[in-house]
């Protein structure tokens, strides 16, 4: 009985650094929109405070992932945020930032860091809605 093999004739060595990349700045809050959709479904919001500690803590480099790597839920998150760095941390270093003069409430910050931590959709639009009000 023969085997049916699939071709395969090429992958990508993940060893190597990407350079000499261009990519628009509406990435970055398209990077945003992905991790606060990611943490509202999350099914224990609980977690999200330790992991992004740990994301921290990689970023300054004092957590050996080596020896202790990010599980699946970690390393789809880890992703997403370090590339939002990333591209924010480029964004600035190239002139790219705007100043807007505004503040808003700690209050209603407060209130959205809750909502999303414990997941609440509607708590997280409406308080959207309402910083806007306050931007405006």
């Amino acid at each position: 009985m023969s085997e049916d093999k699939i071709d395969i004739s090429d992958g990508i060595d993940f060893t190597k650094t990407i350079t000499d990349i261009s990519i628009s700045t509406s990435y970055i809050f398209g990077l945003e929109q992905l991790m606060v959709h990611y943490i509202t479904n999350m099914d224990n919001p609980g977690i999200i405070k330790p992991m992004f500690e740990k994301f921290n803590s990689i970023i300054k480099g004092e957590f050996d992932v080596e020896s202790n790597p990010l599980n699946e839920q970690e390393l789809h998150l880890y992703t997403l945020f370090s590339l939002q760095q990333l591209f924010r941390a480029k964004a600035y270093e190239q002139g790219h930032d705007i100043k807007i003069n505004k503040t808003v409430s700690k209050d209603l910050v407060d209130k959205l860091l809750k909502a999303t931590l414990e997941g609440d959709l509607e708590q997280i639009k409406n308080i959207n809605e309402e910083i806007q009000k306050d931007l405006s």
